[in-house]
């Protein structure tokens, strides 16, 4: 077991006091004692163990500062055969948000440009074309022609018929008892 009582050196300099040495380290003393104590480490091991703790953590907190004024360049990327200015002209110009392909990519770890494939191909999948228009979904375009999406559903299912047609179908028949 190591004792208190060891006179520590670090680099050059020999200290005769365990808490001078610590404190002129910049180094907590309870810290120095604990990991001698748990691991049983030298003084000079569990000093220099925090100090470069530290140092590390000073390091890793200059690299993250960003320069105050300068904004970063946007980068160019290229995705389904399109290279784009930056990803948020990418979102813009696929018609998807950053907030999806983030979700995308966090929740199956992959890489950006799978991810805004991915997210786009939903985007179409949802897509609801009807007289020569396409709605965001099929809801939208219901929504648009006031028709309820069950009724349209069910109208559908019953007459064997696409949704397309079952709408055109409730529209007629709205539009023939207007007439009337």
């Amino acid at each position: 077991m190591v004792s208190v009582k060891e006179v520590p050196q670090i680099g050059d300099r020999i200290y005769t006091d365990f808490r001078e040495c610590c404190e002129e380290q910049k180094v907590p003393y309870r810290w120095v004692c604990n990991k001698m104590l748990q691991e049983g480490v030298s003084v000079q091991d569990a000093v220099r163990y925090y100090k470069r703790k530290q140092e590390k953590k000073l390091q890793k907190a200059q690299k993250q500062v960003p320069v105050k004024g300068k904004m970063l360049e946007p980068q160019p990327v290229n995705v389904l055969g399109k290279k784009y200015e930056s990803k948020e002209r990418c979102y813009k110009g696929l018609g998807i948000t950053k907030k999806s392909v983030q979700n995308h990519m966090k929740k199956t770890s992959c890489m950006f440009e799978e991810a805004v494939v991915y997210c786009y191909e939903k985007k179409l999948e949802k897509q609801f074309e009807f007289r020569r228009e396409i709605y965001k979904s099929y809801n939208a375009c219901c929504t648009a022609y006031n028709l309820a999406q069950e009724y349209v559903a069910i109208k559908a299912k019953r007459e064997k018929i696409t949704r397309q047609e079952a709408m055109e179908k409730l529209l007629a028949q709205r539009e023939s008892e207007k007439t009337i």
